[in-house]
């Protein structure tokens, strides 16, 4: 057969791929329908041209792949790679190439099966993108647990270190020297104990206590306060909305957010003039929306209540851009790196999300979503009077495996007025309970203890005792001490608490029993 042999075209045109016969010098010497189908020819008007004249962005890689096949001799299968035909869209096609042989041997042409992948690389880009957002997400997890477990144990010692400077300071003689001297130890501890929040919050178990806000009302409030800390370089324009839903949050923590998109989009301005837009607005998320944003947690398609923080600085590179959430990465000759690993913990800790746009030279945009809420909006609470002092009757167990807290809780309670017996462990603290019996007025339990958690040793301890006080003690959120079976109030304070601030609450879980026990 010959290639105008109307057998051999038919048999050519009904196969369901496209197929080119060509020669050693990239000629086009048979093709079939399917192929001219593509181009929108006859097979015809292609055979005897060159592969340039119809594929002229790849016709020199095609050609440089078809001679190592004729070289090597060896046919190659299932090459991926692209096409472009008319219009914008690329195209992706599987070939299949075999060397041609002439009667002595020689390499002659090359025969080349192609079917259309388009799909098949479409759904493979997915599913690489796919892997790369799980594995994002599971390095951030990861981080994650790291940052909020050395927040935890940073937690107990300065517990320590707070409470021993109370009690220090209530034991010196009005107007010691001293006094200044634990004031900056105060301070100290105090910076430690906000950087161990962020890393809390990077990790999603800040503490935060949420209601009903205003976002448009947060950025306002909060670009007032950084007037002076902007950079003169940018002029802040505020577009925000009036008569947004409610989100509920934290207001501090929401915030901080604000406050550490805005002085990012101040540092990244890298000209004398420079324009930082804060936008804020209403807007309904589908699915495929929320997928597209910096980690996608599942989250629900509806409403969401979005700021948008834009600036037209430096913007930032794609390998930049990768790393801008992981704590302690930093761009700046001085700095933490905990501003925006610490955004992202809060938004994710409020069931949010956020959305980047950057590129060198264009600027950077953050767009945060935090879920509309149906209820009114919160008017700010009033600070309540100050009790008066508290002073305790009773023995106290705490339950604590850091002996600094142990050590400083016994301390406070004592001082106070209470009797403390200590343990170290749950196994420990059982014995004492089961040896001393209804003599002991209230527990303090530490939640994260190795072997034995809080939770743990407080059901153990309810078949003992069953309306026995407790107050649950973590370094992490509140939202770890879950409530007790059968609605009975549970107590926690949170670590590192300060002397006066444990009596009360030691105080509150006793006063709380005897109330119930008289119901």
């Amino acid at each position: 057969m010959i290639p105008g042999d109307p057998v051999l075209r038919t048999i050519l045109d009904a196969l369901p791929m496209m197929f080119f016969l060509k020669d050693t010098e990239n000629r086009i010497l048979l093709t079939n329908q399917a192929v001219a189908d593509t181009l929108g020819v006859r097979p015809e008007e292609m055979e005897g041209t060159h592969t340039s004249r119809w594929y002229p962005d790849e016709a020199e890689r095609y050609h440089a792949d078809d001679l190592e096949v004729m070289r090597s001799r060896r046919p190659k299968f299932g090459i991926v790679e692209p096409l472009r035909v008319s219009g914008p869209e690329k195209h992706w096609i599987r070939t299949d190439k075999h060397p041609c042989f002439g009667p002595n041997g020689e390499v002659t042409g090359i025969l080349v099966f192609i079917r259309d992948a388009t799909q098949e690389a479409l759904a493979e880009a997915e599913r690489r993108q796919y892997e790369e957002r799980t594995r994002h997400a599971q390095r951030l997890e990861s981080l994650g647990i790291l940052a909020g477990g050395v927040a935890h144990d940073f937690n107990n010692l300065l517990t320590g270190i707070f409470g021993y400077c109370d009690l220090v300071q209530n034991a010196l003689p009005p107007g010691s020297s001293a006094h200044s001297d634990l004031m900056e130890i105060r301070e100290a501890a105090r910076r430690a104990a906000g950087i161990c929040n962020q890393m809390l919050a990077y990790s999603g178990r800040g503490r935060f206590t949420p209601r009903p806000l205003d976002l448009s009302e947060v950025a306002r409030s909060v670009a007032q306060l950084l007037k002076s800390s902007i950079s003169p370089r940018a002029a802040v324009r505020l577009e925000l909305e009036s008569s947004l839903p409610a989100v509920e949050a934290e207001p501090a923590q929401i915030q901080q957010v604000v406050m550490n998109l805005l002085l990012n989009a101040s540092e990244a301005i890298d000209r004398p003039h420079g324009t930082i837009a804060v936008r804020t607005g209403e807007i309904d998320c589908d699915r495929e929306t929320l997928a597209s944003t910096w980690v996608d947690d599942g989250l629900p398609a509806g409403r969401y209540v979005s700021i948008e923080v834009e600036d037209d600085g430096a913007g930032m590179p794609p390998d930049v851009l990768e790393r801008i959430f992981d704590p302690f990465f930093t761009t700046k000759f001085a700095g933490r790196g905990l501003g925006l690993a610490t955004v992202l913990g809060i938004v994710r800790g409020h069931r949010g999300a956020i959305r980047i746009r950057s590129a060198v030279g264009r600027g950077t945009t953050f767009q945060v979503f935090f879920p509309a809420s149906a209820l009114p909006v919160a008017p700010e609470a009033v600070a309540a009077p100050l009790p008066e002092a508290v002073r305790g009757r009773g023995l106290v167990l705490v339950v604590d495996d850091e002996p600094v807290v142990r050590k400083f809780a016994r301390e406070c309670l004592e001082r106070s007025g209470f009797e403390v017996v200590t343990a170290a462990d749950g196994a420990s603290a059982l014995q004492l309970v089961r040896e001393l019996g209804a003599s002991v007025v209230a527990a303090l339990l530490d939640l994260t203890m190795p072997g034995q958690d809080g939770h743990e040793l407080l059901a153990e301890i309810r078949r003992l005792r069953p309306v026995l006080p407790a107050v649950l003690s973590s370094g992490y959120d509140e939202r770890d001490a879950v409530g007790e079976p059968g609605g009975r109030e549970l107590f926690f304070i949170r670590k590192p608490y300060e002397p006066e601030a444990l009596v009360r609450r030691i105080d509150g879980a006793i006063r709380s029993a005897a109330a119930g026990a008289l119901d």
